[in-house]
Formats: structure tokens, C-alpha cells, sequence
């Protein structure tokens, strides 16, 4: 049988602060695109259980203190075609563990023990589909988090479950392949084998890692692309590396078409770009300004292929950097390098 929206079910989860000290911003507002999506897929709005941290005023939000109840009470009491779910947050230990927002010691939720108790027969959703999108961050010093269990149980016969975990920068690519889908429930063969068409295209070892099981639980993985080797050094003498400073970089970045564009423009391509590196200026509030693309190409710089990253995200939004531009070729040309001696 077709598994129809109207009966369906389906759980969106955004993770921006765990009071742990670990946040993902972008990862509410990630959240209500899915809720976007799933209106236009007509899922009924009383089927949509949204789980955000911090908590925002929607029709269909909770706190996400809740979910674990959520999990295991609410959640087994209804049943339909298909269950539909989207992780956004903080994850720790290569993504195996998905950060919870605690009001005291910091909580974990075991992705692999989520996702076998989404397959037994308490959960009553023959057909699943999981979209977890995370972003790797280290643990804080003190206690480890508290690994939450959610139960234990069998594997249902006739559960089709297919989950893909998107772990980087992969975000952008992802919403915009799940705004475009039309089919439901999402056809996620299809998804994988278009991000991984763009990890593979774009060779920037910063976008992150891309991983897939089907339905029959044969599990895909699509690491980084390998980071460009070092020249050795010629015999005359040692190689000359260029690596652009962020100063020149930050100068070129004030050329492009959204600084002209006045206050919107600039607000627009600040937060774009301190959304795809989850949180690196913590505590840091945009005036939008000159002085703030000056901070993000620094706080870049401190990290490893940041001009590779930076690079990359100028290629995925066209919007905000039109490849035709000369302010955006010359902006490309600097970050790769080409014609520094």
C-alpha cells in the first residue's frame, strides 16, 4: 500500500543549545523549513510533533526537554503509513550521540539505540524515513553525558526503514533537495545519490560526511574529500604555499553583489555564513557590518582548509554570490589561489 501524508506522522527535532555549552545556531530555523515542506506535502498539522532548543512559538513546537516522553509514550500510542524524522543539532562521538538539552548534567541519545527502537513493534510506522543532520563538536570537560535510553524491543517484520545522516556542511545542499522532492514518502535513494554527487563534484574536504542505510540495511558511506597535498619543495629551494590572509579575503568579501545591497543583503550573508560553521564565535552578536565579515574570515582562519570552507560556501549560494559577478570571481580566485606566486 502507498503510504498517504494524511497518515502519516512526523517528528522534526532543532538543537541549537544543550545548556552544556555546546550550540548549532541555524538549526530552529532549519526546523521550520522541514515544517514548510511537510505542510506543502500536506501532512496534517495534529500529525507534526516539533521539538526545539530554545523553544519558539508554533503551532506545532514543544520544548525539547519533551521528546524523550515523547519517544516513548506518545509516540507508540498512534500509528499510520509512515513515519517521517528530522535531527538537527549537536552530536558528539563521530555523530553517534545526539545531544539532548538538559537543565543539568549534559544528555546524550545513542543514534543507533533510536533508531532500533523506531523499528520495533512499539513504534506502529511500517514505513520510515530518518534524516539526521548534525554537526560534530568536542566534549566539554567535566562528567560525560548521560547516555538516555529509550527501551528496549525486537525488530518488527515489514519495517522499512531508511535513514541518512548528513554530518558537515551539508545542510544547504540537503534542505534544498528535500524542499524540491514532491513524493512521500521522501525518496531518500535518490537524496543520497544527489549529495553524494555534490561531495564528490565539489572536492572540498570541508563539507562534511555523508552516510546511508536502506530499507534492507546496507549502509553507505561517503567520506571527505582527501585535503589538497602540500607541494614538495623544489630542489632550488623551499615551495612557496600561498594561504590567503583573512584581511584580503574579508576586503574582496565587502565587493560582492550582498554588500551593495544594503543592510538586508549584508544581514543576510552574515548569518548565512556563521550558520554553515556551527557556532565558532560563541557569544559573538552581528552588527552587520564590514568589521563582521572581517571576524568570520578571521575565526575561519583559525581552523583548518577555512579557505576552502569559505570557498565552498561561496559556490552553493548563488544568491548571495552570482558566479558571473567579477566582485565573486575575483573572491574565488583568491581563495583558490590562482595567479599568487
Amino acid at each position: 500500500m502507498t503510504a498517504r501524508p494524511e497518515f502519516s506522522r512526523a517528528v522534526v527535532v532543532a538543537v541549537e543549545e544543550t545548556g552544556a555549552g555546546r550550540r548549532v545556531p541555524g538549526a530552529v530555523r532549519e526546523a521550520a523549513r522541514v515544517l514548510d515542506w511537510l505542510a506543502r506535502m500536506r501532512v496534517p498539522a495534529d500529525r507534526i510533533a516539533c521539538f526545539t532548543a530554545p523553544e519558539v512559538a508554533s503551532a506545532v513546537s514543544r520544548p525539547a526537554t519533551g521528546l524523550v516522553e515523547f519517544l516513548t509514550a506518545e509516540l507508540p500510542a498512534t500509528g499510520g503509513d509512515a513515519l517521517f524524522v528530522y535531527w538537527a543539532g549537536p552530536s558528539l562521538q563521530d555523530g553517534t550521540q545526539l545531544c539532548l538539552p538538559a537543565a543539568g548534567r549534559p544528555e546524550a541519545l545513542d543514534r543507533d539505540g533510536l533508531l532500533a527502537w523506531l523499528r520495533t513493534s512499539t513504534v506502529r510506522y511500517p514505513e520510515q524515513v530518518v534524516l539526521l543532520d548534525t554537526s560534530d563538536v568536542t566534549a566539554e570537560p567535566g562528567p560525560a553525558p548521560t547516555r538516555v535510553e529509550l527501551g528496549a524491543g525486537s525488530p518488527a517484520p515489514g519495517r522499512r526503514q531508511s535513514v541518512l545522516h548528513a554530518r558537515g556542511q551539508l545542510t544547504r545542499s540537503l534542505l534544498e533537495l528535500l524542499e524540491s522532492a514532491t513524493a512521500w514518502p521522501l525518496p531518500t535513494p535518490w537524496l543520497f545519490q544527489t549529495l553524494s554527487s555534490r561531495i564528490a563534484e565539489s572536492g572540498d574536504p570541508g563539507l562534511g560526511v555523508l552516510s546511508y542505510r536502506d530499507v534492507d540495511g546496507q549502509t553507505l558511506t561517503v567520506p571527505r574529500p582527501p585535503a589538497p597535498t602540500t607541494p614538495e619543495p623544489a630542489a632550488g629551494g623551499p615551495a612557496r604555499v600561498h594561504r590567503p590572509g583573512h584581511r584580503e579575503a574579508a576586503t574582496l568579501l565587502r565587493a560582492v553583489p550582498a554588500f551593495r545591497q544594503g543592510r538586508d543583503g549584508l544581514t543576510a550573508l552574515v548569518d548565512e555564513l556563521r550558520s554553515e560553521f556551527g557556532g565558532f564565535l560563541d557569544g559573538w552578536t552581528p552588527e552587520h557590518s564590514f568589521r563582521d565579515c572581517l571576524d568570520v574570515t578571521r575565526a575561519l582562519w583559525e581552523i583548518e582548509d577555512g579557505e576552502q570552507i569559505l570557498a565552498g560556501i561561496c559556490r552553493a549560494l548563488p544568491h548571495l554570490f552570482p558566479p558571473d559577478a567579477r566582485s565573486v570571481r575575483a573572491l574565488l580566485a583568491h581563495l583558490d589561489g590562482e595567479g599568487v606566486s
